[in-house]
């Protein structure tokens, strides 16, 4: 029914038999409210509830904050996204989430844990789309999320004969989510970090602290040029959760 046909149908009448002026307020009204239920008849709902646990024991990771964005096709910039549901895990893991998105949402974004509050734990989006939801009842969506620890890395060239020598490093690890992107470096060298990453010179020496994955295979690589000649190397750690890892590059 549109506004033309609901003018016609109940305001018409109650306008022939009353003064105007006395009905204009009323008029206004039920003209916003009918506006407001067009508007809710164009929202599509879902439930969606279930378990966030740790991926590697398998416990429940309670008081995480979860929150859904809807993503909408189209326009000029390639569609749209806007918050439509907001949730956090009980003492057992469990979320339940009521969620009302635009009818063109294509996808529903779940970004678990995304203001790092805790940080052993990893930042994890998944995506549900909502053609493969339903409607009528609850939809059940666990969600695993990656367990984090401190990562040391110390570096120090033992070998200083040439103030042209350059040197980078780095690690990577594979899971669900991202651990947070914070980092420190304190040098005990006079040599400083280039723009680019990269130290050149002799004196380099340091500490790197970040955050990397837990309980899983970290890869810490380096690469180091003299002479003109690229040396790379790499090596697979574990780092446990509970207690920073501690690892050694000397070239």
């Amino acid at each position: 029914m549109v506004i033309k046909d609901f003018y016609k149908i109940f305001i018409h009448p109650i306008l022939s038999k009353m003064k105007l002026k006395s009905l204009i307020p009323l008029v206004l009204l039920a003209c916003f409210q009918f506006s407001c239920l067009q508007e809710e008849e164009d929202k599509d709902r879902f439930t969606v509830e279930g378990f966030i646990k740790d991926d590697v024991n398998h416990q429940p990771v309670p008081e995480v904050d979860i929150l859904v964005m809807a993503m909408t096709p189209g326009g000029l910039f390639g569609g749209s996204q806007e918050s439509v549901g907001t949730g956090k895990t009980d003492a057992r893991g469990y979320y339940n989430i009521k969620i009302k998105a635009n009818e063109g949402a294509e996808r529903l974004d779940f970004h678990v844990n995304g203001d790092y509050s805790f940080q052993e734990y990893a930042y994890m989006t998944r995506s549900l789309y909502t053609k493969d939801l339903n409607r009528s009842r609850s939809n059940h969506y666990d969600l695993p999320i990656s367990p984090a620890t401190l990562l040391k890395i110390k570096f120090k060239n033992t070998h200083p004969y040439s103030d042209a020598v350059l040197f980078y490093f780095g690690h990577t690890s594979t899971g669900n989510g991202a651990p947070l992107p914070k980092a420190e470096t304190v040098n005990c060298g006079t040599v400083l970090m280039t723009e680019a990453g990269t130290y050149i010179g002799k004196d380099v020496c340091g500490v790197h602290t970040s955050w990397t994955l837990a309980d899983r295979n970290t890869t810490i690589y380096w690469t180091v040029r003299k002479n003109g000649v690229y040396t790379q190397k790499s090596e697979k750690v574990l780092a446990q959760r509970g207690k920073a890892y501690e690892f050694t590059i000397e070239y």
